[in-house]
């Protein structure tokens, strides 16, 4: 039997990461919304699954 995993992309369909500068309002939301910080990473409490 032939194992195929059809829920899966090429490496070269996935697009390049691209860094957006966030404006100084946004990035003052996100902090309030993440105030904790571990490793210089904001820290989310709990994922939510839809």
């Amino acid at each position: 039997m032939n194992n195929v995993n059809h829920n899966c992309v090429s490496v070269s369909d996935l697009r390049e990461d691209v860094v957006i500068e966030s404006s100084a309002i946004e990035r003052e939301i996100i902090l309030e919304n993440f105030p904790n910080k571990k490793n210089g990473f904001l820290v989310v409490a709990k994922v939510i699954e839809g």
